[in-house]
């Protein structure tokens, strides 16, 4: 449980200190992001999701149980994933980037619809909360429902969790059944779950990241797409995207 994680191991301090990112700070990153999409129809639906769901986006979790105050969610995750996304996108010219970017800024809109208390639970979930998480991926393209025009942009909703391997959900897709953009998303969302800090460990080193994406290129990630990553990574493109 996470309740019993030693919190002598690392200052909290050093985390709400290198974590807390300014909310107007991150406005400002997915605005430039939702603005540099060329196409209008993508821009205009964009702005109104992050206009209806503002809230949502910028203001949970407010806090960890442990009672140490940080800024997270959606939006920070967002931001973090974006540009090694849009590097990644470059290596693929058949995905058009404007798809990509609007699936990693959409990707988690689903959970919107799962409670506070299962996201932000630190013990143990049961099946049924589980259930209740996997779920966010079918509820995210339900509230796209009444965008057709964006068919693309809901593979990246609905399959980010599928893996290579086809042990993912929702649909058990397998290799290059899982589209693209997917594919790049679900790498994008655990690199940057893994090199960033967290109320329970601090973020891993790169001879970690690089160990974990090898151990999981061919089961959960696809594995072309892991040498891009660790090549990001060895030759230093990774740092200067997140400085």
């Amino acid at each position: 449980s996470l309740l019993n994680v030693d919190q002598t191991q690392f200052d909290l301090s050093e985390f709400v200190t290198s974590s807390w990112i300014p909310k107007d700070v991150l406005k400002e990153r997915i605005k430039d992001a939702i603005y540099s999409v060329q196409n209008e129809i993508y821009r205009k639906i964009l702005i109104r999701f992050f206009t209806d769901y503002q809230s949502e986006f910028f203001d949970y979790p407010a806090a960890s149980k442990n009672h140490h105050n940080f800024v997270g969610g959606l939006a920070t995750h967002v931001v973090g994933m974006l540009d090694i996304s849009e590097n990644l996108c470059r290596l693929y010219p058949q995905l058009n980037r404007d798809l990509l970017i609007s699936g990693v800024l959409l990707h988690d809109i689903g959970k919107i619809t799962v409670p506070d208390e299962i996201l932000m639970k630190q013990t143990t979930l049961s099946t049924d909360e589980w259930e209740r998480i996997q779920k966010h991926t079918e509820n995210g393209v339900r509230l796209l429902k009444d965008f057709t025009v964006l068919p693309r942009i809901k593979d990246a909703v609905l399959y980010h969790h599928e893996r290579y391997d086809g042990n993912g959900y929702v649909s058990k897709l397998k290799g290059e059944q899982i589209p693209l953009v997917a594919r790049i998303v679900c790498i994008a969302d655990s690199f940057d779950a893994m090199t960033s800090n967290r109320y329970y460990r601090l973020k891993f080193s790169d001879d970690r990241t690089i160990k974990e994406l090898e151990r999981c290129a061919g089961k959960q990630f696809d594995p072309n797409i892991v040498v891009h990553m660790i090549e990001m990574i060895k030759d230093g493109t990774v740092h200067s995207l997140q400085d």
